[in-house]
């Protein structure tokens, strides 16, 4: 029954830190967007 505790909290330690490099990911794309937006004004 531990066992199976422990790896239920590393699977949710690996899902969270999954979800924040994704929030990272999906901020770079935006920044990208808005920067190539931004050149094809120029």
């Amino acid at each position: 029954m531990i066992l199976l505790q422990l790896l239920a909290i590393h699977r949710r330690t690996l899902l969270d830190n999954l979800h924040k490099e994704q929030k990272q990911i999906d901020c770079l794309d935006y920044l990208i967007y808005q920067i190539e937006k931004e050149n094809k004004n120029i």
